[in-house]
């Protein structure tokens, strides 16, 4: 099965990205893009409360009778408060839909899986399984960054893992994560597919943070890419369409510029059936260079 494409959008409430210069995005420009996405069946919009605005403009500027189908995640600070309790999820999520312009959504993810093994493990499960039993969500999902953290989770109460994947970072696929969760029958959700950006650019433009071996490496797998005239973005894009055991990898956008040339790139793809590569070639093995949250501690 060919994944399908899903909207991330933390660029519609949030200056992110390492590589984003832009900021966040013109209300016009979503707008647009949630119009292009409902005409060409991109149903998966991925979200989240901490997203800053971006339920809210999502919700402001969806095409009358779309077929979105929302991912959203719950806010750390709402389960951690020592004040947490199932009501205040309740009205955290009520508000979610109110703002998302939603009667309900597809996933509910948590961004901190550890959540689910930590105090209000059994009343925080205990509440998403009742949203689901409610039919306010389809599935119940977390958001990881390694293997290490689906460790004494309730696997069986999950439908959905959104992990990073991409033609650099491919640590789950090597250490049988993916191939796991595949075979118990969970969804898996890719993202960081162009590591915020960073494959798509030339290193010169790239963070200091950044290793100067990862961006040798870079440096040798463009000029690969290219002597077979492929672009990054294509071969970012790629790797991506090969991952049969993917149902959906995110693609963050800064502009609709940017999304067109996505959309254009993949279409290319499923008519050309692809590059016949050995993507496992360009893979990179320091997390360092990998998670985002050990960028500024480098």
């Amino acid at each position: 099965m060919t994944p399908k494409i899903c909207l991330g959008t933390a660029q519609f409430g949030l200056n992110y990205g390492v590589t984003n210069q832009s900021g966040k995005l013109s209300e016009k420009e979503i707008k647009l893009i949630l119009l292009k996405c409902n005409n060409l069946g991109i149903n998966f919009i991925d979200t989240a409360q901490a997203y800053g605005v971006s339920e809210i403009v999502i919700g402001r500027n969806m095409p009358k009778d779309n077929k979105f189908e929302i991912i959203n995640k719950l806010e750390d600070q709402n389960i951690l408060n020592k004040e947490s309790n199932p009501l205040n999820w309740e009205k955290s999520f009520q508000k979610s839909l109110k703002r998302l312009n939603k009667n309900s959504i597809n996933s509910f993810l948590l961004h901190n899986p550890s959540n689910l093994v930590g105090a209000n493990k059994d009343l925080l499960l205990n509440w998403l399984i009742s949203l689901r039993e409610r039919k306010l969500i389809k599935r119940i999902g977390v958001s990881i960054y390694e293997a290490q953290d689906l460790v004494n989770l309730p696997l069986k109460e999950i439908q959905v893992v959104q992990l990073p994947f991409s033609l650099y970072d491919q640590r789950l696929l090597k250490d049988g994560t993916i191939n796991k969760l595949y075979k118990s029958g969970i969804a898996i959700h890719a993202r960081s597919i162009f590591l915020q950006g960073l494959i798509l650019q030339n290193k010169k433009f790239w963070p200091d943070f950044i290793s100067n071996n990862l961006k040798k490496h870079h440096n040798k797998t463009t000029k690969a890419f290219s002597l077979n005239k492929i672009s990054m973005l294509e071969a970012a894009m790629g790797f991506a369409y090969k991952c049969s055991f993917i149902e959906s990898f995110l693609v963050g956008v800064s502009s609709l510029i940017e999304f067109d040339k996505i959309i254009t790139t993949w279409e290319d793809l499923q008519s050309n059936k692809a590059y016949d590569l050995n993507y496992s070639i360009f893979s990179w093995n320091d997390k360092r260079d990998l998670d985002p949250r050990l960028w500024n501690k480098n």
